[in-house]
């Protein structure tokens, strides 16, 4: 009964006041806040954090706020709010400390990180993209010698879309390229497709401890739904942490995200004493 109540409000909301948006971004950070971005060695002890912005009747990055400049609106929606606005954030807007169990001999072998430049121009702070037409590029890249002394390359290459003229987003695929000694092989990495206006390259790296595992991140992620019900945006993954097993070319999800929730597999250990949820009363702040 709680939730037809609940859907019952929000439809009423969405009718009264227009379409309304919820969005779910996560990123994954290093404990400390120091290196930005963090490098994949540091994102193997690091943090989760999951934000919340729903907008709509409220303006854009602000959510519900008690807004002294308006107070017959705020007094007006404050009832819908406290049904459907709060609860989303105080379910949805979390932060906990995360660790990758792996085994490791980092004696057996020692990468090297291959960082390729990337091709975009900035101004004023935005990323203009001149690329019209698809394009790939190498974006990330590791090096190692085997203890049988052959040659190993991994290449993370971004295949870029042509954008959408109604929307200006286009999409990004993924895949890697292994040399190992003369053999050549491509992987692709579904999970990190995406639909964005931004450039995802500096989102993305990569690392290896043995030469059979490679742990590919995917630092920053959006996912935008219609009344929190709908997924909108043409994504088909929010997947943080892959594992990719070289030798017996398998994939497998580490750290992935639904409408705000966490989940991750059974290598990943979450620290549950370091959970920071949203709180406060209409402000819905992080607590630090």
């Amino acid at each position: 009964m709680k939730s037809l109540i609940i859907m019952g409000l929000t439809t009423l909301q969405t009718t009264l006041c227009g379409c309304i948006h919820s969005y779910y971004d996560y990123s994954l950070q290093q404990r400390d806040r120091g290196e930005y971005p963090p490098s994949a060695e540091n994102l193997m002890r690091g943090r989760i954090d999951v934000d919340y912005e729903r907008f709509g009747i409220y303006p854009h990055g602000k959510g519900f706020r008690m807004d002294p400049a308006t107070p017959l609106k705020t007094l007006l929606t404050m009832p819908i709010a406290i049904c459907t606005e709060l609860p989303l954030h105080w379910t949805a807007k979390k932060s906990i400390c995360y660790k990758v169990s792996c085994q490791t001999d980092v004696s057996a072998i020692r990468p090297v990180t291959i960082k390729y430049p990337v091709r975009y121009l900035t101004g004023n702070f935005t990323v203009e993209d001149n690329f019209r037409t698809v394009e790939e590029r190498n974006i990330a890249g590791l090096r190692w010698t085997t203890p049988h002394g052959s040659q190993v390359s991994v290449i993370l290459i971004e295949e870029k879309g042509v954008a959408e003229e109604n929307r200006g987003v286009r999409w990004w695929r993924y895949r890697l390229r292994i040399l190992d000694g003369d053999k050549t092989r491509e992987v692709k990495i579904p999970y990190f497709d995406c639909y964005t206006n931004d450039e995802p390259t500096s989102w993305k790296c990569l690392i290896t401890y043995d030469g059979k595992h490679l742990y590919l991140f995917n630092r920053l992620g959006a996912s935008k739904y219609f009344n929190c019900f709908w997924r909108d945006d043409g994504n088909t993954q929010d997947v943080a942490l892959v594992q990719y097993d070289i030798d017996n070319d398998e994939l497998k999800k580490m750290i992935w995200f639904n409408k705000g929730d966490i989940y991750v597999s059974d290598e990943i250990q979450l620290e549950k004493s370091t959970l920071k949820t949203a709180s406060g009363w209409l402000w819905c702040e992080l607590e630090q």
